[in-house]
């Protein structure tokens, strides 16, 4: 005999959403007023600028490695310390508000191989359909290879702790919780708004850039309603971050990245993107919207059978 289910502490889920966002967004801003970006840059630069002197190479030039922890070092661990502040506040809200246990967000076991899988892949094919193409039409040139192993490293960890941050945040607790109280898909819609909008002051952003990161946004969470499952958004929007600049070199929301494929924007920005980067490009518009109709399909019309996991 199962036991029977506690209440939450606050009744509904739109409640425990709109009481969740604006204490996430003051959490937030304390940090990062506390100057956690300080301790970052002490640490990388007293740490590990010896460990990028050592991998590769290079004479113990300070302005090489300030350069290089600045880029790559700092951001991550400003990222690790703001997640850790926010995973705490979400483990808070979950535990005492919802009074549910934290796997309830979507990190359920069963299954999750095959969710990492296919969001990795979905997003390497997605990504490298978009590059091909604009190569093909002329609005993105190849300029040269390029390989710094450490550096995709950091890449690849700040893209996944951002990810885990983000996917956790917007979609793990906001969004589910408010699809328990609305109609799911005006429930995507509104947090697809307020994640486009939280990425409005990210370097070079424009209307379209906002925008694919709403559809982008509007993706996954098409996926977490149907399963309510994290691991697929997570890798997906890591893959589709990284494949992006640490494999193709262009700019992930208007950020400056270093990948294998050294490219040259040559065409019109409504195409290439510009200084955007991929998702500033009406190419990634149609992939997504693509992307977002086939999947609900996929779900409604029950061609994937999944788990649905309990909220």
């Amino acid at each position: 005999m199962s036991r029977p289910r506690i209440k939450s502490r606050v009744r509904y889920g739109w409640q425990r959403a709109l009481l969740f966002f604006p204490i996430f967004l003051l959490v937030k801003k304390g940090m990062e007023s506390l100057g956690y970006w300080t301790i970052a840059q002490n640490f990388y630069w007293n740490a590990l600028g010896w460990l990028l002197r050592i991998l590769h190479s290079v004479p113990l030039n300070d302005e090489y490695i300030r350069s290089w922890g600045s880029y790559a070092i700092s951001p991550l661990l400003r990222r690790l310390i703001l997640f850790g502040g926010s995973f705490l506040l979400v483990y808070i809200f979950v535990r005492h508000i919802d009074r549910r246990n934290i796997k309830v967000l979507g990190f359920y076991r069963r299954g999750r191989i095959q969710d990492i899988l296919m969001g990795i892949s979905l997003a390497t094919i997605s990504v490298s359909f978009g590059v091909i193409f604009l190569i093909a039409t002329g609005n993105l040139e190849p300029v040269k290879v390029q390989f710094y192993p450490v550096l995709m490293l950091f890449d690849f960890l700040l893209f996944f702790v951002n990810s885990l941050f983000e996917d956790t945040i917007f979609e793990g607790y906001i969004l589910r919780n408010l699809a328990m109280s609305i109609n799911k898909y005006v429930a995507v819609a509104v947090m697809a708004t307020v994640f486009g909008l939280f990425h409005i002051n990210n370097p070079n952003m424009n209307f379209i850039g906002i925008f694919n990161i709403m559809l982008l946004f509007a993706f996954t969470g098409t996926y977490y309603i149907h399963t309510r499952n994290l691991f697929f958004p997570i890798f997906f929007h890591t893959f589709w971050n990284f494949i992006q600049g640490s494999v193709y070199g262009l700019r992930v929301s208007g950020i400056y990245t270093e990948g294998i494929l050294k490219t040259k924007i040559s065409g019109h920005h409504l195409i290439s993107g510009g200084n955007v980067g991929f998702e500033g490009s009406l190419v990634v518009t149609f992939i997504l919207i693509f992307g977002i109709v086939l999947l609900n399909f996929l779900y409604k019309t029950k061609l994937i059978r999944q788990d649905r996991f309990p909220e």
